[in-house]
This record gives structure tokens, sequence and C-alpha cells, in this order.
């Protein structure tokens, strides 16, 4: 029997690991993760493992010591060293429709950049990020709550991933070269996620909506910048551009290009 390994740590990932060992004997899966995931993992009968993401070597040595066939890397933000990837079938899922938005925070990044049609793509690992071969690809929305789009990639995910899995079994596996215009965006910083009341006149109220839906938990959140604090932008609520500004200084509203943003919801953030 196939024995497989989700290395993981993001929720979406989990539920992708639970609806799998729905189908699969827990005695042929394993878990690795990080000291500190996402999810609880005492309720899972399966084996855990909690690593340091950065120590490939342990990662390595309990893919080798298990007798692991498949590594699936869902959500996983640490790179993965080549050693890894030369002895085990790693696969790897990225919420973009690759080779475009390759590297880090592809929700965001393509959100962010007015991309709503996008894809769950599952391929096969190699030295090169997010440049490995495609196995499936199935599209996805990126609009409405990031809790929505995040169900919807573990939902896709989970299909394809018993698709592999029943390919790989029946060993009529399959693997395709990515093809196309290849883009590639680094993984957003705290500085990213921040904008100061002048970065805010130069956005739209519907662009300010897309940062506020696209950083939510588990993500870090849009902080804006004010005069005498930093706040955690919570929820907004658009007012016309006729509107008359009286308490601007109060951090009660935004100006925004296109409108002015009431603030319905923030907390206080630390410089």
């Amino acid at each position: 029997m196939t024995k497989i390994a989700f290395i993981i740590y993001r929720n979406w990932a989990y539920k992708i690991l639970t609806n799998t060992l729905k189908k699969i004997k827990k005695k042929n899966i394993i878990l690795i993760t990080n000291k500190i995931p996402e999810f609880n993992i005492k309720k899972l009968k399966i084996k855990k493992f909690k690593i340091d993401p950065n120590n490939n070597i342990l990662i390595y040595k309990i893919l080798k010591n298990n007798q692991v066939d498949i590594a699936f890397f869902y959500g996983w933000s640490w790179l993965v060293s080549n050693k890894v990837i030369d002895n085990f079938l790693c696969i790897c899922l990225h919420p973009s429709k690759l080779p475009l938005f390759r590297g880090g925070s592809p929700i965001q990044n393509q959100i962010l950049r007015g991309v709503y049609d996008s894809a769950v793509t599952v391929f096969r690992m190699n030295k090169k990020i997010d440049q490995g071969q495609i196995f499936m690809q199935k599209r996805l929305s990126l609009k409405g709550d990031i809790k929505e789009i995040l169900l919807n990639i573990s939902k896709i995910g989970t299909k394809i991933t018993f698709k592999l899995l029943s390919k790989f079994n029946k060993k009529k596996i399959i693997f395709f070269k990515q093809k196309g215009k290849a883009s590639f965006y680094k993984r957003r910083t705290e500085k990213d996620n921040q904008k100061n009341l002048n970065d805010l006149k130069k956005i739209t109220y519907y662009q300010l909506h897309d940062y506020l839906r696209s950083l939510k938990y588990p993500y870090p959140g849009l902080k804006v910048i004010l005069k005498n604090k930093k706040i955690n932008l919570i929820r907004i609520k658009k007012i016309k551009k006729t509107f008359k500004v009286t308490e601007l200084k109060k951090n009660k509203y935004l100006k925004l290009k296109d409108s002015f943003a009431e603030i319905i919801k923030y907390t206080v953030a630390k410089f």
C-alpha cells in the first residue's frame, strides 16, 4: 500500500489530510508539521512529527524511516532541500494558474492585482520554486471572503489529491510541462501589508476592500498608519465622494481615490 506523508501547517491543508484519512488506512499516513501549526493535531490518530520547518535533514530522515512514497507539501512556506526532492515524489499545491503567480503570497498577489479567476494547481516539485511539471489544474474563484476561498482550495485540493493517488496506485500518473507566460512574485512582508493616509488616497474603495478581505486571518491583516497610532483595519463602509468630512482628524473616516470610507471596526496595533 502507498505510504503517504502530509507536510503541512495551514488549516486548509489539514482539511485535505482529514478527508484523505476517510479513504486511506491511518497506518499508511504520517503528518509532519511545524512546532505551532494552525490546527489541533491531538485528535489525529496517526504518526505525528513536530519539527523546526527549516530542518530538511530531519524531514528527509522521517520520510526515509517511514518508507514514504509520496510527500504532499501543501501550503508549506519553507524551502525544501534538493535531497528531499531527489529522493521522494514531492507534490505541491499552489493556488494560481501556474506558471502565472509563482512564488509567495499567491492569493494576495492575485487579488491585489485584480485577478479573480484563478486555479488550484497540483504539481511535482523540482529544484526551482513552483516550476515543476503539473499533474492537474482546476478553476478557483478568488471572489468572496478569504474563508470561502480557503475552503474551496480544500475541496478542490481533496479531489485532485484523490485522483493523483488513484493514478499513482495504477501506475498511470502523468505530469505535464508548464506552458505559457510565467510570472513570479515575492512573499508579502509586514511593510507591504500596511498603508498610510497618503497611500490610501491612491486606491479606490474596492481596492481597499480587496486588501481587507485577502489579508484576513489566517493572514496578518491590513494595518493603517494614522498620525498618532497604527490600527488593524477590520471593517469599513463606503461613503460617496460628495460627503463632507468633518471628523477625519478623529480617525473615523479615510479619504480614498474615489470616495471616503468610514471605519466600522478596528483594533490598535503596535508600532
